[in-house]
């Protein structure tokens, strides 16, 4: 499994826990796998931690339990620096600090320390390389933000486990920005706690 599967399998379950816990209910809503998502309208309020740089094309909403999602398209070749340096400066204005582990998991960092890394979904011939970007910031009052990056190339049937071409081939970059309020992010990181100290 890889690295993002892993976190998406751990943010569903812990969402799911801290989502009830922030709205005071026993029961709490599904969360939907990213494919099942529906995208909205721009909604009333955006939360300007979900910043869309210059260039973005096809800009999609989404309202999910845990907070707001904002995924778009730029035309940038890897490494994406301008990209990495317009989202950084916009949320250091707003108050929000870089967080150097995945904020659910300490001592995982994130690629504010390790940078972009690489892995393959699916099989040859029916897969892709992924390169990816993902790292965490804490707002003033608490909330986080989470951005991932990816650049995806198709695998053929003899591309080895590794890829070999070089960044040339990566130019359509992917991004995807994710808003947690600081409610929710807290019963994540209660829950996580929870689970972790739990007698196996």
């Amino acid at each position: 499994m890889t690295r993002v599967r892993l976190w998406e399998v751990a943010w569903a379950g812990i969402a799911v826990a801290a989502v009830a816990m922030a709205c005071g209910r026993g029961e709490p809503p599904t969360v939907q796998p990213a494919a099942a998502r529906t995208a909205v309208a721009t909604p009333a309020v955006v939360s300007p931690a979900l910043v869309l740089v210059p260039g973005a094309r096809q800009p999609q909403y989404a309202e999910l339990p845990i907070g707001q999602e904002l995924a778009y398209v730029v035309a940038e070749p890897y490494p994406a620096s301008r990209t990495l340096q317009t989202i950084a400066l916009a949320l250091q204005r707003l108050g929000y600090r870089p967080l150097r582990d995945d904020f659910l998991t300490p001592g995982m960092v994130g690629s504010h320390i390790e940078g972009w890394t690489v892995f393959t979904e699916g099989t040859a011939g029916r897969g892709q390389y992924v390169h990816q970007w993902v790292a965490d910031w804490i707002g003033p009052d608490g909330e986080v933000v989470r951005y991932t990056l990816l650049y995806r190339v198709a695998r053929g049937p003899n591309d080895p486990v590794l890829p070999q071409y070089g960044p040339e081939q990566l130019t359509t970059l992917h991004v995807v920005g994710l808003h947690i309020p600081a409610e929710v992010a807290r019963g994540m990181v209660e829950s996580r706690r929870q689970k972790t100290s739990a007698p196996q």
